[in-house]
């Protein structure tokens, strides 16, 4: 059966290989460029914002891109280059790693003479280069995995468990890591410093090479030796070794790293890592972590992590944890440990005000308008003048329930009183939009499609607006919006269409009824 795959061959000349690194990146940039696929590869920490508006979720159309361009890197790679990215999760990522590998050894071929690279007789000459050659037959042995070479050769130069490739500033350990050569790992690390464990490649150190990778082994490893390089953050998206971790799901990395990480460095004082292992906790329903770090430090509910989301937002994007959970035994204590977490945010947002609530109004618009009705309704059970907050369209929670079609979230209006029930009925957004001029709007699409045929999705939106309706007070129903339009005019104007086609539907089912 044919495919639609890609092969290397329409992309590079020839695979990557230990000799041809200039010419085949020349050929893979220009095609990424052409793919749009570029901006994965650079230094960015966060989603371009144009692509961030076109997406539900911020962080979707981000991944997709950075997976193409993976790809694309990874099928354009021998044997050998694959190895070393065979486990990332980031374009970025891939290309420095191959970068710093296959670069040097294009610019050092073994054969050339040392003695011609001198500063008398060659203006480029550079010294760090020069000597690292002494170093490249160790380095060639760590790359094998063989260690009865490689400590043969440390005997003639015991300095080159610490030298650094010129231009990548990649030491052995690191190579070894990479290659998850893990006896070679632990033979460096006896023989290294403490801040050797520091150095850094492409913004990552070793540690944050392994614990991407979930090598739990080499995690130890390394930790034993040095408790600092457990807070050191990677340059090009600012993860700390536990956080790469988390978002990689190696939870048996998470929890050691959870284990021997000093609790001050998870606090926002020292940055977005708290808050972003807190997130990405709660966004695969790994409630402990969470509720153990949020009960510790309540701070941290509000915290932006990495990707400048507040653990209350992440609760707010899992809208499966709340309607489904109750009919499913097996997810029952992850209901109760959601609900539990959900609660101690709720404690925490009792003692905000000011610019510290905004967090909190953003958070509950998104569970509006994904249906989270138990979010919902114990926000406000905490604090009851949440009931007035607005959006930019200055639409209120429950205006905002009926545009997104919520029921479930627009049905908590009948826990208010009948006073406050009418004053919320009587306001209106920057259009001068009533609640019953937004139940005149048509339906979200994604809502019309779960109703199968055009006359019953009319028929659903009549009961929408009937429905709206009963709540307003009597003036409302014939208020003008900017357009000069009542609210059932505005439903008439925007269900124009929808009439059509319900016509259309009706005519068609009873002809396909009619039995010939």
């Amino acid at each position: 059966m044919a495919t639609s795959a890609v092969s290397a061959g329409t992309i590079v000349v020839e695979v990557l290989n230990n000799s041809n690194y200039l010419d085949w990146s020349v050929y893979l940039r220009n095609y990424l460029l052409a793919q749009d696929l570029w901006d994965a590869v650079k230094a960015i920490d966060e989603p371009p914002e144009d692509e961030e508006k076109k997406a539900d979720d911020p962080l979707k159309a981000w991944r997709k891109k950075n997976a193409m361009a993976l790809h694309t890197i990874q099928i354009s790679c021998g044997p050998e280059a694959f190895a070393l990215i065979r486990d990332s999760n980031s374009a970025k990522f891939a290309w420095d790693a191959l970068a710093a590998n296959f670069k040097t050894q294009a610019l050092l071929p073994s054969d050339l003479p040392v003695e011609s690279a001198t500063s008398s007789n060659n203006p480029g000459y550079d010294e760090s280069v020069c000597d690292f050659r002494q170093y490249q037959p160790f380095f060639k042995a760590v790359r094998s995995g063989d260690w009865n070479k490689a400590k043969e050769l440390l005997t003639l130069h015991p300095n080159a468990a610490r030298a650094k490739i010129p231009y990548s500033n990649k030491t052995a350990l690191y190579i070894a890591t990479e290659l998850e050569h893990e006896h070679i790992v632990e033979e460096l690390v006896q023989l290294m410093l403490e801040e050797d464990l520091e150095i850094k490649s492409s913004g990552w150190t070793a540690l944050a090479v392994a614990a991407d990778r979930g090598n739990i082994k080499i995690v130890k490893c390394m930790v034993r030796k040095s408790k600092k390089i457990l807070s050191i953050a990677t340059e090009n998206n600012n993860m700390t070794p536990i956080l790469l971790a988390c978002i990689s799901e190696h939870w048996d990395v998470v929890r050691y790293l959870y284990s021997v990480t000093p609790l001050e460095d998870l606090m926002p004082d020292k940055g977005p890592y708290g808050a972003g292992l807190v997130c990405h906790s709660i966004g695969v329903k790994k409630f402990d972590i969470a509720q153990e770090l949020i009960n510790r430090c309540p701070k941290l509910v509000l915290t932006k992590d990495p990707f400048g989301i507040s653990p209350m937002h992440a609760l707010a994007f899992l809208p499966s944890i709340f309607p489904r959970i109750n009919r499913i035994r097996e997810m029952k204590l992850i209901h109760i440990q959601s609900l539990q977490i959900l609660d101690h945010m709720c404690e925490v947002m009792t003692h905000l005000d000011g610019k510290e609530m905004e967090d909190v109004h953003e958070a509950i618009f998104r569970a509006v308008e994904r249906g989270i009705f138990e979010f919902f309704d114990r926000i406000f059970q905490a604090s009851p003048n949440l009931v007035w907050s607005y959006n930019r369209m200055r639409r209120n929670a429950f205006q905002f329930a009926i545009e997104c079609r919520q029921e479930k979230v627009y049905t908590l209006i009948y826990k208010l009183d009948k006073r406050k029930r009418s004053s919320i009925a009587n306001l209106v957004d920057t259009s001068k939009n009533g609640m019953l001029h937004v139940a005149g709007m048509l339906s979200p699409l994604a809502k019309l499609d779960n109703i199968s045929g055009a006359a019953l999705q009319m028929q659903r939106e009549l009961q929408w607006f009937k429905e709206v309706e009963t709540i307003v007070l009597p003036r409302m129903r014939d208020i003008l919006n900017n357009e000069n339009l009542t609210p059932r005019a505005l439903f008439t104007k925007n269900h124009k269409e929808l009439v059509k086609e319900g016509e259309r539907w009706m005519k068609e089912t009873a002809t396909s009824c009619t039995v010939v």
